[in-house]
């Protein structure tokens, strides 16, 4: 019971009060890019999603090897970033093999998924509130899951921020910045604030 307690209150926080969008601005250009495109927003959705788990995956090995040791935290963006390139190579291979009809139509979104600032912040960010295997799961799930909401809200209002409608200042990229903002002081007001002093 204290496990399944544990998993929902990780997933409800990693989707809602600590999205990596909203609440770390981490991703925002990526998915604006995604946005216009409706087709290929679940695709691109699920490689994030599948990207944050298995680094996340990849993060608790690597902490779980070398965590202890002295000076390692210097090292920790190299080897996340090889741990990145590792990842991509795999998973573009994995899909020359087995989907090779479809990797043109879904290289540069692959690309979009793996070298991502929310994938890469996921990673660094989960080493400092995870401790076990399935905090670091869990994790991945719940950031992968969050960023996928924070693509649908962009290409719901992604047409209407580009209308003829909106004042020229803010048409496009300004206006999308304003709405995700907002949207994250909302969720920042799910999750609070404490006072400095």
């Amino acid at each position: 019971m204290e496990l399944a307690k544990t998993i929902a209150l990780t997933l409800f926080t990693m989707i809602f009060t600590e999205n990596i969008v909203f609440s770390r601005a981490l991703g925002g250009g990526t998915i604006l890019a995604v946005a216009s495109d409706r087709k290929s927003i679940f695709g691109f959705a699920a490689g994030v999603t599948y990207m944050s788990v298995v680094s996340d995956i990849f993060a608790w090995a690597v902490e779980f090897s070398f965590g202890g040791s002295a000076g390692y935290g210097i090292y920790r963006p190299v080897i996340y970033t090889g741990i990145l390139g590792i990842l991509y190579s795999v998973t573009l291979m994995s899909t020359y093999a087995f989907f090779r009809d479809k990797l043109e139509r879904i290289k540069k979104y692959m690309h979009f998924s793996v070298f991502n600032c929310a994938v890469m912040g996921n990673m660094l960010l989960s080493t400092g509130v995870c401790h076990t295997f399935t905090d670091y799961l869990f994790y991945g799930i719940g950031s992968g899951v969050g960023y996928s909401l924070a693509v649908y809200a962009a290409a719901a209002v992604y047409e209407k921020a580009y209308s003829e409608d909106v004042p020229a200042v803010f048409r496009g990229f300004p206006l999308m910045m304003i709405y995700m903002g907002i949207i994250g002081m909302a969720l920042f007001g799910l999750s609070g604030h404490r006072m400095s002093f």
